[in-house]
């Protein structure tokens, strides 16, 4: 995945027992009509979820993560998607935040 000019990143969630699934959205990379294609996958054993993706070494970007912690309608629900898109988190592990 790596090169001259791209990287592989990969973006980190650390859940909590109740975790079922976590989406990380990069600016300009995702795409919020296909929001599957962004769902992190869980570390076998652990509480990590983890997303890889290749990019240029120039990139720079925000991001957010969408944390589904079991309180709202099931994977699959046609109301699923909308419903994680209200549950945004910011990275905890980031200090360099915009205003």
């Amino acid at each position: 995945l790596g090169s001259a000019d791209h990287r592989a990143v990969t973006f980190l969630w650390r859940g909590g027992p109740g975790t079922r699934a976590v989406q990380v959205m990069p600016n300009k990379l995702g795409d919020p009509r296909a929001p599957e294609g962004n769902v992190m996958c869980r570390a076998p054993g652990t509480d990590v979820w983890h997303w890889t993706v290749r990019l240029r070494t120039d990139w720079r970007g925000t991001y957010d993560f969408f944390v589904d912690e079991g309180d709202g309608p099931a994977p699959g629900h046609p109301e699923y998607w909308q419903w994680l898109r209200r549950n945004r988190r910011a990275d905890p592990y980031n200090t360099r935040r915009l205003p």
